[in-house]
């Protein structure tokens, strides 16, 4: 697995935000530790990179464990597809789960 960064752009109040994801990690694999953080699943393919879910939470290792949506995530990608950003301030983690959600409507989100 090659750890590798990827920017995800959002417009907030008609400003346009570059948001880091630090990735490639295996979606059914715990951290060591665990953290707060906004989480994508993302599809590579020849065309670029598509947001395929995008959700947040205090607790990467427990949310992911048995997440609802796995079965719709294994449609698009394998495992190592998961990318976290970081984020202790909850309301920040929500304004940001949102517009993503908005801005590229993800297949898995709905």
């Amino acid at each position: 697995m090659m750890n590798e960064n990827i920017t995800i752009k959002v417009n907030f109040q008609n400003q346009a935000h570059d948001l880091v994801f630090a990735g490639q990690y295996d979606f059914n694999k715990s951290f060591k530790d665990t953290f707060a953080c906004v989480y994508t699943i993302i599809q590579v393919t020849s065309y670029g990179r598509k947001i395929i879910y995008v959700g947040q939470t205090d607790d990467i290792n427990q949310r992911l464990y048995n997440h609802h949506k796995k079965d719709c995530w294994r449609r698009y990608v394998k495992n190592n597809a998961l990318y976290i950003h970081k984020e202790d301030n909850q309301s920040a983690r929500l304004l940001i789960e949102s517009l993503i959600i908005q801005q590229y409507n993800p297949p898995c989100n709905g």
